[in-house]
């Protein structure tokens, strides 16, 4: 008898101790695709992206209601050297500070190319970054890649 006593406690504090560690991860999943379309909507520019002019990567990006996205090689172009859509956000959460994380797919439009992309918006929701693969999606945002970018919200 106390034997079953004690794998029963075992038991729950295994069960206690799994629920803690899922929910130690940080990663919820209350935040719809729609939010991050609201979110991202509208006007993102790092100036330093200006130097040297036409340069690689694009220092404004403007994202539309449903994903479509024009890109610039200058904060203050007014001519879209790209087009590009959202066409997948793959997954999604929140973390323990507030910032959206998520797995997007884009796609360069007339390009038939495919973009796999770790974003992190964050909880302020004017500081969008993420890092850009072409074939697998980044298994982290690291500030040192060749690939990753960094933007902020235009009032």
């Amino acid at each position: 008898m106390k034997n079953i006593k004690l794998v029963a406690i075992l038991i729950l504090v295994l069960i206690v101790l799994i629920i803690a560690g899922n929910c130690a991860t940080g990663k919820k999943a209350s935040v719809t695709d729609k939010d991050i379309y609201k979110i991202l909507r509208g006007t993102w520019i790092n100036k330093d992206y200006d130097e040297p002019p036409g340069s690689e990567p694009s220092a404004k990006i403007i994202l539309k209601n449903d994903g479509v996205y024009e890109e610039y090689t200058d904060s203050s172009s007014t001519s879209p050297v790209f087009f590009g859509e959202i066409i997948a956000i793959d997954e999604k959460w929140i973390d323990s500070e507030g910032n959206i994380w998520f797995k997007s797919r884009i796609e360069y439009l007339g390009h038939k190319i495919w973009y796999y992309r770790l974003d992190k918006i964050h909880r302020s929701g004017k500081v969008w970054e993420f890092n850009i693969l072409t074939y697998e999606y980044p298994k982290e945002i690291n500030p040192n890649h060749s690939r990753y970018r960094i933007y902020y919200r235009q009032e």
